[in-house]
């Protein structure tokens, strides 16, 4: 019991701390290309995606944002696929694409989900390279020119964006969000330095090879780690690049990103079970960094139960194991006694990042039994935007 208990705790600290910062270290003076355009007038065309669900609040920004793109706008077009959308976002798209002919409008009178209507959009869009981007993600000036620089590498794949999280908020937990998936984007790019190999974009916006993609199945609702994986199994490297910055509105509601994350661990494991051949073969570069990166993460909340459940049952050998049990438990509290320091206004912040680590895991766990229980759907209710609330 005892080695297992330092097992898992060595897998824990492994997963979070020992391989990313490695991979970081070992990236440093890495160039993630060597073979890129550099001229406008020699970009590429390409087809700009989005899946719509009811967002009237955020779609006309999200459009503006990609049409204020230094980039020549006889070179791209603008899909929209508005998935039975009951407000006023095809009424804003239909507006937009009276005076931006490029902007096309597909609706689609059943819920597809997400996937559903990824596969639709692929299949009309004109050219051979795509932008996948959600509704809620804002372009810089630069985002396309810098996704799309990369494609002359006839042995690039797929090329990520950096997520710059905006709305940062003193309440809620819009700092320990940002800093996780800043942290995510620094360690995902590390890799692709590294290896050629991006395990996920964070799926808000990525561009890819139209020849490459292959039909999302019905009830996946984690598309982008399911397009990078086939691509990756192509035999094409997939890479971030920091400078091509796109802004969303970090989440600041716990529940709201309970719902989501919880969402997104359901489909992690449907991408686990669909991709499981991968996990034979361990000493492979896609598979040594799937189960690094992203298996050890998502059966991450099962080892932190098992090595408290451990910890109680060796409790009794010495001293170090009663510390550690008791601390284990001290940290578990943290998220109800941060929650009463919340509803008096007394925010601290280092106990706010130990009750988003839970929770967040929290919901991978229960996800897990989404995924054992669900069904085919693929559905999903956009998080709320601009986020005010705790």
């Amino acid at each position: 019991m005892i080695y297992l208990f330092l097992l898992f705790l060595s897998i824990i600290f492994y997963t979070y701390f020992i391989f990313p910062i490695s991979v970081i270290l070992l990236s440093k003076n890495k160039k993630i290309n060597y073979e890129m355009y550099q001229k406008e007038n020699e970009m590429p065309s390409v087809s700009i995606l989005i899946s719509a669900h009811n967002e009237q609040e955020i779609i006309k920004e999200k459009v503006l944002s990609i049409i204020n793109c230094k980039y020549p706008t006889d070179k791209y077009e603008i899909i929209v696929g508005s998935d039975n959308s009951s407000d006023e976002t095809n009424n804003i798209i239909k507006s937009l694409s009276k005076k931006y002919p490029f902007i096309q409008l597909i609706t689609f009178n059943e819920r597809l989900g997400k996937s559903g209507v990824v596969n639709k959009l692929v299949k009309h869009a004109r050219n051979n390279l795509l932008i996948l981007t959600d509704a809620n993600i804002i372009f810089s000036k630069n985002t396309i020119f810098f996704l799309l620089r990369h494609f002359k590498n006839n042995n690039i794949g797929l090329v990520d964006s950096n997520m710059i999280n905006i709305g940062l908020k003193k309440s809620g937990i819009s700092l320990q969000e940002k800093t996780y998936i800043s942290s995510e984007v620094k360690f995902k790019n590390a890799e692709s330095k590294l290896w050629g190999i991006l395990m996920g974009p964070f799926g808000g916006c990525f561009a890819f090879r139209k020849e490459l993609f292959k039909p999302i199945p019905k009830g996946f609702v984690v598309d982008d780690f399911f397009i990078c994986m086939n691509i990756l199994l192509s035999g094409y490297n997939t890479i971030n690049d920091l400078e091509a910055i796109v802004y969303e509105d970090v989440s600041n509601q716990l529940l709201e990103e309970f719902r989501r994350k919880r969402r997104i661990s359901r489909g992690n494991f449907n991408n686990l079970y669909h991709f499981k051949k991968v996990l034979l073969n361990p000493c492979s570069r896609i598979g040594f960094i799937f189960i690094s990166h992203k298996v050890l993460r998502w059966v991450g909340p099962i080892l932190l139960l098992f090595i408290f459940l451990i910890n109680y049952y060796l409790i009794s050998i010495n001293l170090i194991f009663k510390i550690t049990f008791y601390l284990q438990l001290f940290l578990l509290l943290i998220p109800f006694f941060e929650q009463f320091l919340r509803k008096l206004g007394i925010h601290i912040i280092i106990l706010r990042f130990i009750t988003h680590f839970y929770i967040m895991n929290l919901a991978l766990f229960i996800g897990m039994f989404d995924y054992l229980i669900s069904t085919k759907k693929s559905y999903w209710k956009p998080t709320k935007r601009r986020q005010d609330e705790i």
